[in-house]
């Protein structure tokens, strides 16, 4: 994705910042991205509004509900104001302008896959690389590796 990551103020001079969780404020994007194009482009409005839903819900979690947005109307207001300041992500680019997706909005779509990817999946992925690289310094991380792969997580 084109997005690096900064720290941003909250209106009550809190700081948050991306970097808590870049797989997440990354999926936050991917998703708002997702629904811009939803919301402005024509597709059915249950539709739209589901993807809206899901996309404030997952920009609240990423932003650990710092997201200046409760309804919305208010969040598709604020896609339209620069993503560093309600996501912490840069470019200093909107994802919405003239009630139309932005530039920035249709490459953050194509850069997380055709249509739009599963940005969810990303994230998984993202975790699975840093388990196996925290494997891969241990002298036994290849066997250890298959081993957790292999586990089964109720029975621990």
């Amino acid at each position: 994705m084109m997005a690096f990551l900064h720290q941003t103020s909250t209106d009550d001079g809190t700081a948050w910042s991306a970097a808590d969780d870049p797989q997440e404020a990354m999926v936050a994007l991917a998703l708002a991205a997702k629904a811009v194009t939803a919301w402005y482009g024509g597709s059915d409005r249950a539709v739209a509004f589901a993807a809206l839903r899901d996309a404030m819900a997952r920009a609240a979690r990423a932003t650990a509900g710092q997201i200046p947005a409760r309804s919305p109307r208010e969040f598709l207001a604020l896609l339209c104001r620069p993503v560093n300041s309600w996501l912490g992500l840069s470019p200093d680019e909107p994802l919405v302008e003239h009630g139309e997706p932005t530039a920035y909005c249709l490459d953050v779509i194509a850069e997380a896959g055709n249509g739009g990817g599963e940005p969810k999946a990303e994230v998984v992925q993202a975790r699975v690389g840093d388990a196996r690289a925290t494997f891969s310094v241990r002298p036994q991380g290849d066997s250890e590796y298959a081993a957790f792969r292999l586990s089964d997580p109720a029975r621990a």
